[in-house]
Formats: structure tokens, C-alpha cells, sequence
């Protein structure tokens, strides 16, 4: 009677444990699987995706590197202050279209009309939807006729102008260039005056520093001057996503069969956990019986 009664004991321990164990396992699998793309239904995935691609792409770390200004006329080393506002123009927009190489095409084209040029263009696959991004750079008198041009490409879902007013840095980099030159034209005239080697090689180092920091600043004015004069859009472009239209009696279908699958892996993990359980509880319980009953029968 004592080994029925340990025996049921054991087995309602090990139940409770088990079921215990295995709802803890289910929750951390459940916890998993959507933290993961691969986890997710596809459409899921796709807008996950596209929410991390769009934040990355209007975030802008600078698509256009120094090295991409275009070349300006020399003007001789002769500035002057300039008499309004020197801006530089800057748009974001993000379109929904039907067809990501056709809108990229008649981005292309707008550029083009208006005498720009496209400076970065990128594109990912999400199934059989394509996003990407494209940008471009337009004369900054033309900035306001292509924005409205490219916001008909697409259904325009978000938009952003800034104006960056930098007349004072350019200002500045300009009197710090002409300060520059009218210091090497001064060591060209003592230069010429020296009359010895060592006076020679002084002058000439003096001479390479500050020819590096007249080329320095000159390539930053030129930068700038092409950022003013080049007006930088920078567009978003993304197909619809496919919407699927499933019958209640298919949808119902489909949640039966996954409450199904469910319940049959909740089963083989609770066993999994109670046989192994049971066994080394029941042989526990025996063990400690057969110990209690040898000490009992010596006293």
C-alpha cells in the first residue's frame, strides 16, 4: 500500500514539474521565433525590413564624399563677399511605385531635364517586391521644379526640404584662403632675397606648409560651392506590397492546423521532461524507502 501511495506521489510530481519545465520551454521558443526574421510571415518580414531600410536611408551619413565635388572654374584667387544668402538645398522624399525600374528610369530623366546628374543609386529584393533609393543632384534654380516633377513618379508617402544657410563658413574659409596666399606670395619675395642654403631650405619648408593648407581649403570652397550650386534629392522607392485575400473558412483552417501542431509538440516536450523525471524520482523515492526501512528494522 505504501509503494502504491509513493508511486502515485512520484507520478504526480513528476506531472507537475514536467508540464512546468515544458510551458517554460515553449514560452522561450515562442519568445525566439519572433525575434527573428526568419520567424515572421513573409509580409511581416518585408515591412520590418523596409522600416529599417527607410530609417537608414534618411538618417544620410553622407552619400556624397568629398571627392565627388564636381571641378568649378578657377576665379583666380580674387573672392568677393557674396550679396545673398548662400544656401545649401536639400530634399527627401519617399514614393510608393508600380515598378521600381520604370520610376528609377523617369528619375533619371528629370535629372537630365534639369541639367543634373544621379550621384547614388541602390536597390534590394523582398520577394518579388523591389526597394531601393536613388540620388541625384539638379542646379539649385531648378531644386523646386524637379521636386514636384518627382513627387508625380509615385504616390509620395513622405516628404522634407531643408535649407542650410552656410554664408558665413564660406565667407570665412575665403578670407582664411586669402590670408594664406598673401603669405606665400610674401615668402615667394623673401625667396628670392636668400642668400644662403639654409636660408633657402627654410623659406621652401614654410613654403609646402602653407601650399598643403591653400590646397586644403580650396578643395573644402570647391565642396561647398558644388553643394551650393548642385541641389541633392534624395529619393526612396518602393513597390506596393501584395495583398492577399484569404476565405474565413481557409483562415480558420490553417489555425486549426497550427493549434494542432501546437498541442503535438507541447505533448512530446512535456514527456520528454516526465519520463526522465519519473524514472529518477521513483527510483529516488524506492531508494530512500528501502534506507528508511533498514534503519527502522536495526533500531
Amino acid at each position: 500500500m505504501r509503494e502504491k501511495t509513493l508511486l502515485i506521489g512520484v507520478i504526480a510530481v513528476s506531472c507537475v514539474l514536467a508540464a512546468f519545465l515544458a510551458v517554460v520551454q515553449i514560452g522561450q521558443s515562442s519568445y525566439l521565433e519572433e525575434d527573428r526574421y526568419a520567424g515572421s510571415p513573409p509580409e511581416e518580414v518585408y515591412v520590418a525590413r523596409e522600416a529599417a531600410f527607410s530609417r537608414d536611408f534618411f538618417s544620410f551619413p553622407s552619400l556624397f564624399k568629398e571627392s565627388e565635388a564636381v571641378p568649378l572654374p578657377s576665379t583666380g584667387g580674387q573672392y568677393s563677399v557674396p550679396s545673398e544668402p548662400l544656401l545649401i538645398k536639400t530634399a527627401f522624399l519617399s514614393l510608393e511605385v508600380d515598378s521600381y525600374s520604370q520610376a528609377l528610369k523617369a528619375v533619371e530623366e528629370i535629372a537630365a531635364t534639369y541639367g543634373g546628374y544621379v550621384a547614388d543609386s541602390a536597390v534590394q529584393q523582398y520577394g518579388d517586391r523591389e526597394v531601393g533609393h536613388v540620388a541625384i543632384r539638379v542646379p539649385e534654380d531648378r531644386f523646386e521644379e524637379a521636386v514636384k516633377d518627382i513627387e508625380t513618379v509615385g504616390d509620395l508617402k513622405e516628404e522634407n526640404l531643408t535649407l542650410e544657410d552656410v554664408t558665413e563658413q564660406y565667407i570665412d574659409l575665403k578670407a582664411r584662403l586669402d590670408n594664406l596666399e598673401h603669405q606665400e606670395q610674401r615668402y615667394l619675395e623673401i625667396l628670392d632675397m636668400a642668400t644662403t642654403v639654409e636660408e633657402v631650405l627654410r623659406v621652401e619648408t614654410q613654403l609646402e606648409r602653407i601650399r598643403g593648407e591653400i590646397e586644403s581649403l580650396q578643395g573644402t570652397l570647391n565642396y561647398m560651392e558644388t553643394q551650393i550650386r548642385y541641389s541633392a534629392i534624395y529619393i526612396q522607392m518602393a513597390e506596393p506590397e501584395e495583398v492577399v485575400h484569404e476565405s474565413g473558412m481557409r483562415r480558420a483552417l490553417d489555425q486549426a492546423i497550427e493549434g494542432f501542431l501546437g498541442a503535438i509538440r507541447g505533448i512530446i516536450i512535456f514527456l520528454g521532461y516526465f519520463v526522465p523525471l519519473a524514472v529518477f524520482l521513483t527510483a529516488l523515492a524506492f531508494a530512500g524507502m528501502m534506507t528508511y526501512k533498514k534503519v527502522f528494522k536495526r533500531q
